[in-house]
């Protein structure tokens, strides 16, 4: 049979155009996941905490090659690309070195575009009387002076560039007891561990956030003592024994533990068996070495003195 005799089958029928993912349907999104509560035993808070963070990075690695991705962003941002073919021997004897980094220059102009046009931040009142728009006005002023002071720009500035090579500017605001005054800090992306499940990128409404945060043995122990004894047998699992021999050297020693904040739903007790269930939105925090639960606590952030808002 000749091409211009043969059959050719129909294009875009109604089965053909579109075929919804899998992601779409009903069912199990994940693995069944276990929830995160202040008022579970530590070992299993720890393992819990440790597979949220898995099943997250295992999601962007393999969904979005987000990791690969940051590396490669990072390698032509900074002008590696020479560099990373010498280390793997791609390069001849005769080839330059040289390499021009357009792309550094091209992102170095953008940042103080953006920088001059920070927006204005307005408090709004709660209710219409005086007082209150009063209050709104002056709060206003001290946020919006305070978030275009010299350094917060600067942190604004660094979140601004990580946005473009790793796909996130992370900003955490904490209070520094030695100012007694919030301070705001740029985290590098590669720190964060987020909920993968979540919709928006608002950390409130994420079920957990993770920090891994860089410190000193020392320091650690100073920020916890209560947990100095549970710690050091932790760090005897990895070879290190403060108190043994030059304990200032490994008092020194560099390690990396974790920031948790999550949330978590408490059941409210009831007034009379009649009542029916009702549930209140609680957020904790915790720090963890490994298998060593450092500390854990509700938001110390929030005001529990206000009133109490239960659902059903």
């Amino acid at each position: 049979m000749s091409g211009m005799d043969q059959k050719i089958p129909m294009q875009g029928s109604m089965h053909d155009v579109y075929s919804p993912p899998a992601t779409s349907k009903e069912g199990l999104a994940s693995r069944p996941l276990d929830p995160l509560s202040l008022e579970i035993e530590d070992d299993e808070l720890v393992r819990i905490i440790d597979r949220r963070i898995r099943q997250s990075r295992d999601f962007y690695k393999n969904e979005f090659d987000l990791y690969n991705r940051r590396l490669t962003n990072e390698i032509y941002y900074f002008g590696r690309q020479m560099i990373e073919k010498d280390k793997a021997h791609l390069m001849k004897d005769y080839e330059s070195r040289f390499h021009d980094n357009v792309l550094y220059e091209i992102e170095a102009t953008l940042k103080p575009l953006a920088m001059s046009r920070l927006p204005d931040l307005i408090v709004t009142p709660g209710n219409n009387s005086e007082e209150s728009k009063l209050l709104a006005q002056e709060l206003s002023k001290v946020v919006d002076t305070q978030i275009k002071e010299r350094e917060n720009r600067r942190v604004l500035g660094m979140a601004f560039k990580h946005r473009s090579v790793y796909f996130t500017g992370v900003i955490k605001v904490r209070w520094d007891p030695e100012r007694d005054d919030y301070v705001f800090e740029c985290i590098h992306p590669d720190m964060i561990d987020v909920d993968n499940t979540c919709p928006t990128n608002n950390a409130d409404d994420m079920e957990f956030v993770s920090q891994l945060i860089p410190s000193t043995i020392k320091e650690v122990i100073m920020r916890f003592p209560k947990a100095k004894e549970e710690f050091i047998q932790e760090l005897q699992t990895v070879g290190i024994k403060p108190g043994d021999g030059q304990d200032w050297e490994n008092m020194a020693t560099k390690i990396r533990y974790r920031e948790i904040w999550f949330t978590w739903y408490k059941k409210a007790p009831k007034l009379s068996e009649d009542d029916k269930d009702k549930w209140e939105r609680v957020e904790g925090v915790m720090w963890k070495y490994q298998r060593c639960i450092l500390g854990k606590m509700k938001n110390p952030n929030f005001d529990y003195e206000g009133e109490d808002r239960f659902f059903k």
